[in-house]
């Protein structure tokens, strides 16, 4: 019986410490997860992974841990630095989110209107560069050929 108590109290203290971070700053459950191995650790509470698994599905149930909305607007944030899409999967993807949620957030909140404005952003804020600098930083950014294409075909550089 002592170990049944001992157990919940160690899902007691990492569902507190897993709470008092999401008041904080809102986190993907990959992080999340991270950041309760890490304490668990400082902590000294053992055999922990079932606890967390809990944890994490408890919270996502109840709506206080959404992926899909966080790399919705990390999407839309990515694009206003001027960041195409195969960055932004990359990106996503480091940071351990399942591809439907990725595909599911560039289709929603990166389409090809959005991309050619950020290109465009991205292009007229470097427009003293030459034409092929701009091009080639594009291609860097994750931009595809057509967005690329289409930023130069409606721009119009002096000489």
């Amino acid at each position: 019986m002592p170990e049944s108590s001992q157990k919940n109290s160690n899902r007691q203290i990492l569902l507190k410490y897993a709470v008092f971070i999401l008041n904080r700053r809102p986190y993907f459950a990959h992080t999340l997860r991270q950041k309760l191995v890490l304490y668990s650790r400082k902590k000294e509470i053992d055999n922990t992974e079932e606890d967390i698994n809990k944890i994490i599905e408890d919270l996502s149930n109840s709506g206080y841990l959404k992926d899909q909305y966080l790399a919705d607007a990390y999407v839309r944030r990515q694009l206003s630095k001027g960041y195409g899409p195969r960055i932004i999967r990359y990106k996503l993807g480091v940071l351990k989110l399942s591809p439907e949620n990725i595909n599911l957030a560039l289709e929603s909140e990166a389409g090809k209107d959005l991309q050619l404005q950020a290109a465009r952003n991205f292009a007229a804020r470097n427009s003293r560069k030459d034409h092929r600098k701009i091009a080639s930083s594009l291609y860097q950014r994750g931009f595809d050929s057509q967005v690329i294409q289409k930023v130069f075909d409606d721009m119009t550089f002096e000489d």
